[in-house]
């Protein structure tokens, strides 16, 4: 008697244009079985930053019980999040750059630690796809030259960046949705970052599918 372990090997192209980077193809191996049962799986792959280094990232795969467009709508209203996404303190949306692009602030807490940050967020609403690139200090004095006030991140956040992506699943009627997040720290070693980046994303993704399904 054999036993056949089911797995999914799914590839998705990104086109990373917050930070001009190349389109980025991942693999990944997903069990069809977890994969079914509505599991989080999560996984560890090399991919490059947007300063083109190439970091560990971890990123997390799920089925929503939720059709694409549902889920989009919970996706989208990012200052709705801290209702249901342990650990988020807020977002907001401190500046519209047009009508796909937007600097959002959020503070996220860590224990003691609260990590104050803003993003530029794209969203695609026809492939259901966002992407996020953290606003360094430069790019904050430059805003505010152009009497757009931001706040300096605070806790030593080096960079916060990344993407998610959702697609109909089975007959439509349920997302395969992808989670695949960056944060970095001065002075704070990659298996802490990529710790941090774990937890956040358990909370989230979690969040985000209770939320979508209504529970």
């Amino acid at each position: 008697m054999f036993r056949i372990k089911l797995s999914m090997t799914f590839f998705i192209c990104f086109f990373l244009s917050l930070a001009d980077a190349e389109v980025q193809k991942l693999s990944v191996n997903v069990d069809k079985a977890k994969l079914d049962k509505g599991e989080l799986q999560t996984f560890i792959i090399p991919l490059k930053t947007a300063e083109g280094l190439v970091k560990k990232r971890v990123i997390g795969v799920v089925v929503i019980d939720a059709p694409p467009s549902k889920v989009w709508k919970v996706l989208e209203d990012w200052e709705a999040m801290p209702a249901f996404v342990p650990g988020l303190e807020y977002y907001k949306v401190v500046h519209r750059i047009n009508k796909d692009d937007f600097l959002i602030e959020g503070v996220v807490k860590a224990g003691l630690i609260k990590i104050l940050y803003t993003l530029r967020v794209r969203f695609d609403r026809v492939r259901y796809t966002q992407e996020w690139s953290f606003i360094s200090p430069g790019e904050i004095k430059a805003y505010k030259e152009k009497g757009i006030s931001l706040k300096d991140p605070a806790w030593n956040i080096k960079n916060v960046e990344g993407f998610e992506y959702i697609e109909p699943y089975g007959n439509g009627m349920r997302t395969l949705y992808y989670y695949a997040p960056i944060i970095e720290a001065k002075g704070v070693p990659e298996w802490i970052e990529r710790l941090l980046a774990k937890q956040g994303l358990d909370g989230y993704m979690k969040g985000i599918k209770q939320k979508a399904e209504g529970k």
